[in-house]
């Protein structure tokens, strides 16, 4: 197991970054400019908060060891679920995802609060799992390293359709 942690910032408060968060239009251009096809998005509320699911496939930019394992498309399903706001505006979640077809499962929980300066930051706290003999590793740090480069992406995709808005 890989341990991770990433930090998204957004130029708006807390409060607009989770309406963001819940934006099926939103979600549906995020992954599409992050190299989606086949994109699936919904959100729910629940009793307690709220369920977003993420779907899509990317083309396997991966190295042969490992695109044996998954082919040349990788459909990758992302659960998040999130809280209601705490009193100071604060919530958390859990996420979650794989890919299908491979042994890897990314687990974490997510909190977005103010940052104090007008904006917000959502902090994502994770780990990567591969069951893969021999090469987990390995497999572990490919995803690790797609994952935060989706991260990165998020966060600049969100500055665009903030400024567009």
């Amino acid at each position: 197991m890989t341990p991770f942690s990433a930090t998204e910032r957004y130029a708006c408060t807390a409060q607009a970054a989770f309406d963001l968060m819940l934006d099926t239009d939103f979600l549906s251009w995020l992954l599409e400019n992050s190299g989606g096809i086949d994109c699936e998005v919904a959100v729910e509320g629940t009793d307690d908060g709220w369920e977003v699911t993420l779907d899509r496939t990317l083309p396997a930019e991966l190295p042969s060891f490992a695109r044996a394992l998954v082919g040349d498309q990788l459909t990758v399903r992302e659960r998040r679920s999130w809280g209601e706001p705490g009193p100071d505006g604060t919530r958390t979640g859990a996420f979650s995802a794989t890919v299908d077809g491979a042994p890897v499962q990314v687990n974490g929980s997510l909190l977005l609060a103010a940052d104090g300066a007008g904006g917000s930051e959502l902090t994502i706290d994770g780990a990567v799992s591969a069951r893969v003999p021999l090469v987990g590793g390995k497999v572990e740090a490919l995803v690790l390293e797609q994952l935060l480069r989706f991260t990165a992406r998020e966060e600049e995709l969100a500055e665009i359709w903030l400024e567009d808005d």
